[in-house]
């Protein structure tokens, strides 16, 4: 389990299972909007670097939180094991991401995309004069 704690209590979590799947992610919802599930995501991603990760969302929880960092919906399923006291059965929505593999100098490749577009530009600026 993963979590961040304010306060000495447990304020948001996520609970992957072996592969590269959150099955659970929450946040309290006093403390939304502070960046605390972007670290914590940020943090679960970094572990999966070149794979692809998926969540299983359910209704009560904002899809819009995944759709800004960078998930696509790619459809659904009934996640069958007992993840609340009373329920078996919860129909899920299914958000994945890729996760760029750093290259052989840790860097990214959108940190690289990134660099080669600026020295480009840098280039071009030079010929033009």
């Amino acid at each position: 389990m993963w979590f961040e704690a304010a306060k000495s209590e447990v304020v948001s979590s996520v609970t992957p299972v072996p592969t590269s799947e959150i099955l659970l992610f929450a946040t309290d919802p006093e403390l939304m909007g502070r960046g605390i599930g972007t670290k914590l995501l940020q943090t679960f991603e970094s572990d999966y670097k070149g794979e692809r990760v998926v969540a299983a969302v359910d209704g009560a929880t904002d899809t819009a939180f995944f759709d800004r960092h960078g998930y696509v919906e790619a459809g659904s399923k009934t996640v069958s094991e007992a993840l609340r006291p009373g329920d078996t059965e919860i129909r899920c929505r299914v958000f994945m991401k890729a996760i760029p593999a750093p290259d052989e100098t840790g860097e990214s490749p959108e940190k690289k995309a990134k660099d080669a577009e600026r020295l480009l530009g840098e280039m071009r600026l030079r010929f033009r004069h």
